[in-house]
């Protein structure tokens, strides 16, 4: 049967015009008009721990932009032992974009950034590319501050398996915050 996703929830994409610098700040003018998302459902919590979570999106013809600013007190304390590509980001301090160009629930482009800006992204819909193995079109970089920590994510659509123009995408968002 048709699987529907338990509850969407339609995000308008900002215009990037001009697109942001990749550069770990989110002080761009695209941000300020860019889809917001600050609610992050938790799925496990550390009882009397709380941190903030927002996710910004825009896009311009060529790439879809993501920020991500990551409240955290003790960045400090941010676990990053992920140091080359396609290493075990998601055990880190990390955000993941899954994107579901087809919204078929099934082939998803999934992208992980830890705290220190490296990188691990997979292919689920191409044969053969799931896993490491494919190395996306994606620019990323990472700022730690004291009180956060933020990342900036470039997937160029060149080379993407994409819908038609003007179809919804499906996309989930996480973070790991280890504290």
């Amino acid at each position: 049967g048709d699987t529907q996703p338990v509850e969407a929830k339609p995000l308008k994409v900002g215009t990037a015009a001009p697109p942001p610098v990749i550069d770990g700040r989110l002080d761009d003018p695209c941000w300020q008009t860019a889809g917001a998302i600050r609610e992050l459902e938790d799925f496990m919590r550390v009882p009397g721990t709380a941190v903030q979570t927002t996710i910004l999106v825009t896009a311009d013809r060529d790439a879809l932009y993501f920020g991500f600013d990551c409240q955290e007190p003790a960045t400090d304390a941010l676990v990053a032992n992920a140091t080359e590509r396609d290493g075990p980001a998601w055990s880190d301090d990390s955000v993941e974009l899954f994107l579901d160009t087809n919204r078929d629930l099934r082939t998803y482009y999934q992208i992980i950034v830890n705290s220190r800006g490296v990188l691990f992204d997979q292919d689920t819909g191409a044969p053969g590319l799931a896993g490491p193995k494919w190395d996306g079109p994606v620019t990323v970089a990472t700022q730690v501050l004291p009180d956060r920590w933020i990342a900036e994510v470039k997937l160029e659509f060149n080379g993407l398996r994409l819908a038609e123009a003007g179809r919804t995408w499906g996309a989930n968002f996480a973070r790991t915050s280890l504290r």
